[in-house]
């Protein structure tokens, strides 16, 4: 018995050191911001100039482990989708100055709901300035017909955020369009890998190809059934594009 109280504890304490390097890694810092992708949709960004400090949600989620010690100035909220469109997880997530920023069939539903709160429409196509941060909304849809029904075109956004000269393309829930091939200097995107919902590996790292980020991160997959990998190998040695595995383990239920 006390052996296994040994080995017990030296496995807790290595699965805390594992979870702690995992938690570091998953910050990817950039000139003037830090992005966290947390788990499955949701993203942490955190502004800074000078001595201010602002922080950014994406899609926060009640299943993905949000932060407690800080709340968000700003959330985006990309689709309807339930883990996307969360009232409960922008509540506690939301600082008292918050500023909520969502396609048009997303304020329709949350307005009732988020009473208090400065509710933003940004259709497809539309930008919003915000503390230096520009917010670009950009089309995410379904492209393949068996898959329409998912993810219809002019419902949600992917948001293009530029912070100085920075540029994050957080992709939401879609396949790869004309619109996301069209990016220009991006300096960071997360694009999604969730089959049936969005596209698997290959038409992602085909869709990197063409609009050739700096770095790329793999995010909004099912665990066991995407495959990262794959999406790391088609990528291996493409010139001026990292790939950054930060969410492994933690890319979706």
């Amino acid at each position: 018995m006390e052996r296994f109280r040994r080995w017990l504890l030296v496995g807790l304490s290595y699965g805390l050191l594992v979870a702690m390097a995992v938690g570091a890694e998953r910050d990817i810092r950039l000139d003037g911001l830090t992005v966290t992708p947390i788990y499955h949709g949701t993203v942490w960004v955190t502004l800074r100039e000078g001595d201010q400090t602002w922080h950014v949600a994406v899609d926060p989620w009640k299943q993905a482990p949000l932060p407690k010690d800080k709340k968000a100035h700003l959330i985006l909220i990309t689709d309807v989708h339930y883990d996307h469109m969360d009232a409960e997880a922008i509540r506690s997530v939301a600082a008292p100055d918050v500023e909520v920023v969502a396609p048009p069939a997303v304020v329709r539903e949350l307005k009732g709901t988020l009473k208090g709160m400065k509710l933003h429409e940004l259709a497809n196509g539309q930008t919003w300035a915000w503390r230096g941060l520009q917010v670009e909304a950009v089309p995410m849809y379904n492209t393949s017909p068996d898959r329409a029904q998912y993810h219809t075109k002019g419902r949600g956004n992917g948001y293009v955020l530029q912070f100085q000269n920075t540029r994050v393309y957080i992709a939401g829930d879609t396949q790869c369009t004309p619109e996301m091939r069209a990016l220009k200097d991006i300096d960071l995107a997360l694009v999604p890998i969730n089959l049936p919902y969005t596209m698997d590996a290959d038409e992602a790292a085909q869709c990197v190809k063409a609009f050739r980020p700096k770095r790329v991160v793999p995010y909004h997959y099912q665990v066991g059934q995407a495959n990262p990998d794959r999406f790391v190998e088609l990528l291996r040695g493409e010139k001026g594009i990292t790939v950054l595995r930060v969410l492994d383990g933690r890319g979706g239920p």
